[in-house]
């Protein structure tokens, strides 16, 4: 029956088994057995970190698989292939080499990337570490660790894969770690060993007297989150093997760093793919801009006109075939049949012909322009910072280059509030203890009255003394370095011994440790935490003082924490310890049993008071701001603040102002409460004079996180959808008391919920702002103390709140305008290019004939027109920087992606027609009238001059638009326009002399130099570009009156750029 379930597994016909955990054997022995043979789980991955996406066999394959997932370029080598099988009207090397140009271009800088990325592999990979291997240590590559190694890591090694700690070389078995690499936090974090364990530190002690089965949970990205146990045998085997717990206190994860230890010892337990490090290292969900989204339906409306027109002509051609037949005096033409093969075939020349409309180097084109203008971004002075306590510099970074223009059209902000409007420099400024209140002058404790300190306390009594005893006790931080150890003082005033430590989680909102007494042997339990949580808690002490004085400090701006302690009978200790070790024990129910044993203790606790804190505000956030909502943008606050706290804060941060009427939702029950008061607060706006628009600039919403978990909740759309409707009726709105998921859930909201759907931006600066980070459209990230886990989780991440101003208002504004004209300005130069052909067909009696020789049709897209609009891309700044900082209004001219709405495009491409109407036919009728005058009677042109002076006039056209719409005439962009036009002239030349096609007889031999000897030739570019050139004249003169920014001010300075 095995081998057939085995069978059906292999086959796919059963899904295969998979255990809730996974097993793991320390050093590979087995638990209930001494022989020395290892046994080796094949199942578990190697420790090779793999972050290179190709191969040497695989890149070509992949690569070009992934880059035909793009429409573009899939569409043309359809048009190759065609070009290939069909009788083409043009030579297939016009769609060979574009494509291949813009595949290679694309493949050489992927190569390159994964390059680097192979070498930082084989660096990391190589990396030589020591394992206990038999009955020695041995010294390995990193990627040769398998899962149940024992690895030895020495002071200032990074450690090479998820490990549970045996033992170090201190006593106690701790060990210091630093996992900036992880989280971004540089302080010192303390490991603990496994107490079975702690005293194995020398290979010889791991190899005979280690023998241990571990049991936990499956690889998750959670890096403070672990289950487990280990399975130890006993001295004597007869004994039951001894079950111990493991938590994440007991894990060395890859990538952290050991510090202040000797050296340590243990197990792996991830490896490879499986650490938590690249569990984290995955990308999220791919964000795709406005105006990519924009871009596809350009592309699919011009895909579907192409057929049209493609259509259009082979009728015409069946048509004019039909009625011309005979008529027409192509005596040399064979007679033709409307076959439907043969119409196939003629439609297929016509999509062939007319495919150049869609602009094949586009996509290439904006890559470079994002990445090059990403390096902007990252180069920026005025984004830079170095932090003055630590002397740690940090950089503006753009961890995605792809949503550059997506700074520019931002419409709603979300923003944290600790570290990303607040310093997030803790000062302690005042405390209530037993219904006093005092404050903090010069390092002293003063008693106040009404807010002023009255006099120094000169000697605390027993309710101060027991008060600062919990602020003294209640921690888990630790000693880096000393000069004076504890004990050395010369007195002792009082020995603890830490029993358990209750950690902090953002459901019980405390942190808590029981401590024994050693003079009297006494328990006690000492508590802090936020006030909703912990007033819950208290059943003795002065909870109304806590309470008044609580709302005192919030109004202040302050920061509170209540603290709290209660003495512990033996008994009630015993029953929390054994609760507790049963939850360790049961890795399946761990976390809510441990919650359970919590409880236990944390109730009826004594209210000692409170500490005020003060986090200050950092430079530059209120007038940032106030700029960002003159620019149009709704700023939300999400803070996991008290109201008081948060509300005050908003007031002198400019997000509330004094003029605003507040609706508040806040400690609501049930999602009918929260209905009623979202109705209330709808019809109380629009009882205001003026009705909802006049009225919603007066009000601002206020909700805590007990109502936000209905408002927000996945079950409620009608509350959800009431919910957003008064948001929006407000100025500004502030979420205090919010979750990390309720914050996302908020983002979420305002994104899919809002019509037209708006662009959305979250900023914060610690691992809780992640969730939301990655939910809004763009996210940004704060270097703060908190860490880096947000900075390197963003798109975009940065030091200081106010440098956001320059992101948005500045950078965001000139990278959306650059692309906005770089898309339109692709569809419009080849629309003007390839019209011509549909003009020329009615004179080649729709044929499928070319205008163009094959030397025009390859190189357009790629050299002639392509340099100049990547130029401008990159450098055109059509407002001046201080003006964009001076009139923040101006980000609302581009707001919704109003540059790329659908009349521009018709503007762009209506103005290619009528360039491509005066080069075509402009031409046509000079020499019609060169001809009739019998001027240059010497000199006739054909098919071939006529198309080469078509194809000028057109370069020579769009060029000239592009100076046009260009404001800032800066060196790249004239060099670029050198470049161009040099080189335009270098290649029509060498091909002009050499003679040799790409397929056949070269028609284009000396007809260059032929056309450009003519007078009459410049005098048809130069009338021609005049004429052309009109129209956008006007408009741009048009467009300049109406700007607010003017001509005067358009102009910027080359020192600026």
């Amino acid at each position: 029956m095995g081998c057939f379930e085995k069978l059906l597994t292999f086959s796919g016909l059963k899904r295969p088994v998979v255990s809730e955990f996974r097993t793991i054997y320390v050093n590979h022995k087995p638990l209930g057995s001494s022989r020395d043979q290892p046994l080796i789980e094949e199942k578990y991955p190697s420790n090779r970190i793999i972050t290179s996406r190709y191969t040497i066999l695989s890149f070509p394959v992949k690569n070009l698989l992934e880059q035909f997932t793009r429409v573009a370029n899939f569409y043309f080598l359809i048009v190759a292939v065609l070009q290939l099988v069909i009788d083409t009207p043009v030579s297939p090397a016009t769609s060979i080499i574009p494509l291949v140009f813009v595949l290679g271009v694309t493949a050489v800088k992927q190569a390159y990337e994964d390059f680097l990325r192979h070498r930082a592999d084989d660096r990391v990979n190589n990396t030589p570490v020591h394992v206990i291997s038999g009955d020695s240590m041995a010294r390995i590559k990193a990627h040769e660790i398998r899962v149940g190694d024992v690895v030895r890591v020495h002071k200032n090694e990074s450690f090479p894969c998820d490990l549970i700690l045996l033992a170090s070389s201190e006593e106690s078995g701790e060990c210091s770690i630093t996992t900036a690499n992880l989280d971004g936090e540089t302080n010192l974090k303390t490991v603990y060993s496994v107490e079975e364990t702690k005293r194995l530190q020398t290979v010889e002690a791991v190899c005979r007297q280690l023998r241990a089965k571990i049991s936990c949970e499956h690889p998750t990205s959670d890096l403070y989150k672990f289950k487990g146990n280990m399975l130890l045998r006993r001295q004597r085997r007869s004994e039951k093997p001894e079950k111990v717990p493991l938590s994440a206190k007991n894990m060395l994860l890859r990538g952290a760093v050991l510090r202040n230890t000797e050296f340590v010892q243990g197990v792996a337990i991830y490896t490879g793919q499986e650490t938590k490090m690249q569990l984290n290292s995955q990308r999220g969900r791919s964000k795709k801009s406005v105006v990519e989204k924009r871009l596809d339906r350009f592309l699919l409306c011009f895909m579907v006109f192409l057929l049209v027109e493609s259509a259009f002509c082979t009728v015409m051609k069946w048509v004019y075939v039909s009625v011309d037949a005979g008529i027409s005096g192509a005596w040399y033409l064979p007679s033709e049949s409307a076959q439907p093969w043969r119409v196939v075939q003629d439609f297929l020349g016509f999509v062939v012909l007319f495919n150049y409309l869609i602009p094949i180097s586009l996509y290439v084109t904006i890559e470079l322009q994002k990445f090059l203008g990403s390096i902007f971004f990252e180069f920026d002075l005025e984004m830079y910072f170095e932090d003055p306590e630590t002397g740690e510099k940090f950089r503006a970074k753009a961890n995605t280059s792809d949503l550059n223009e997506e700074l520019g059209q931002v419409q709603y902000l979300f923003s944290d509030k600790t570290g990303t409007l607040t310093e997030n420099r803790m000062t302690f400024r005042m405390c209530s203890i037993n219904g006093n209140t005092y404050c903090d002058v010069d390092g002293q404790l003063w008693l106040t009255e009404e807010g002023a300190a009255t006099h120094q306390c000169q000697q605390l009594n027993e309710a101060e003394l027991k008060f600062f005893t919990v602020l003294a006790l209640c921690h888990t931080n630790g000693v880096s370095s000393v000069t004076v150890p504890d004990g050395h003082g010369g007195f002792v005033l009082q020995q603890y011994r830490v029993l358990q430590v209750l950690e902090f989680d953002s459901d019980r909102k405390c942190m808590s440790v029981i401590l024994q007494r050693c003079t009297d042997g006494s328990y006690w339990l000492l508590t802090k935490g936020a006030e909703t949580s912990m007033l819950e808690k208290c059943s003795h002490g002065d909870r109304d003082a806590v309470v008044k004085h609580s709302g005192d400090f919030a109004v202040e701006g302050l920061r509170v924490l209540v603290i709290a302690c209660k003495e512990l009978s033996p008994a009630l200790y015993q029953q929390m310890a054994a609760q507790l070790l049963a939850a360790n024990q049961d890795v399946a129910n761990r976390e809510a049993l441990t919650v359970e044993a919590y409880r236990v203790v944390e109730r009826d606790l004594e209210a000692l008071g409170l500490t005020a804190i003060e986090d200050e505000l950092q430079t530059g956030v209120r007038e940032t701001i106030t700029d960002l909502r003159a620019a149009g943008i709704q700023v939300w606050i999400l803070t996991g603040d008290k109201r008081e706290t948060a509300e005050n804060i908003s007031l002198s941060a400019g997000h509330f102002d004094d003029t605003m009427q507040r609706i508040r939702i806040v400690e609501q029950q049930s999602q009918a409460g929260c209905l009623a008061e979202v109705r209330r607060g709808r019809e109380e706006i629009s009882a205001g004079d003026g009705g909802y628009q006049q009225a919603g600039r007066r009000y601002c919403l206020v909700v805590d996180g007990q109502s936000l978990q209905f408002l927000v909740a996945e079950n409620s759309a009608e509350l959800k959808a009431e919910f957003l409707a008064l948001c929006q009726l407000t100025s500004a709105v502030l979420c205090c008391r919010c979750t990390p998921l309720q914050k996302a859930r908020v983002v979420a909201m305002v994104r899919n919920g809002v019509e037209p759907k708006p662009v959305t931006c979250a900023i914060g600066d610690g691992a809780n702002d992640v969730s939301m980070i990655r939910e809004a459209h763009v996210g940004v990230g704060l270097y703060g103390k908190e860490g880096r886990a947000a900075a390197l989780n963003s798109d975009y991440a940065f030091a200081r709140f106010q440098f956001l101003r320059k992101a948005l208002l500045f950078h965001g504004h000139l990278y959306y305008v650059r692309l906005a004209t770089l898309v339109q300005y692709f569809f419009y130069k080849n629309v003007a290019f390839i019209t011509a052909e549909l003009f020329y067909a009615f004179h080649s009696g729709f044929s499928a004939q070319s205008l163009y020789d094959t030397i025009y049709l390859t190189i357009y897209n790629m050299t002639m027109t392509s340099l100049p609009i990547l130029l401008f891309g990159i450098f055109e700044q059509h407002v001046h920087r201080y003006r964009l900082y001076q009139e923040p209004e101006l980000y609302i001219t581009i707001a919704s992606n109003r540059l790329l709405w659908w009349r521009d495009l018709l503007i762009w491409c209506a103005l290619g027609l009528w360039h491509s109407v005066c080069c075509h036919y402009g031409v046509v009728a000079v020499l019609a009238v060169n001809d009739q005058m019998g001027i240059n009677a010497t000199f006739n042109y054909g098919v071939f001059e006529f198309g080469a002076l078509v194809v000028q006039c057109v370069m020579i056209c769009v060029t000239l638009r592009l100076v046009l719409v260009t404001y800032s005439i800066n060196v790249p962009t004239l060099i670029g326009l050198v470049v161009t036009v040099v080189g335009f002239i270098l290649v029509m030349s060498v091909y002009n002399i050499i003679g040799v096609n790409f397929f056949a007889f070269n028609n284009f031999l000396w007809v260059y130099f032929d056309i450009n000897k003519q007078p009459v030739s410049w005098l048809i570019m130069l009338v021609l570009t005049a004429v052309s050139l009109t129209p956008d004249l006007l408009l741009k003169c048009l467009h300049d009156s109406r700007n607010k920014a003017s001509m005067k001010e358009l102009q910027v300075p080359e020192a600026d750029m």
